[in-house]
């Protein structure tokens, strides 16, 4: 079993700011095949929409 912690897209909250959680700011698209499995896995941050 695999188990991941997503990052998320979202701003950070009060209690975040605050220094009571770390989390990146990003998302992953992640492409399966059905025999072999996981065969890629692309991530975006938020500053690279901001510079398109």
């Amino acid at each position: 079993m695999t188990v991941i912690q997503h990052p998320t897209l979202a701003a950070r909250d009060a209690y975040a700011a605050r220094g009571g959680w770390l989390s990146e700011r990003s998302a992953t698209a992640i492409t399966y095949h059905s025999q072999f499995g996981q065969v890629a896995r692309n991530t975006v941050v938020p500053e690279m929409f901001e510079a398109a």
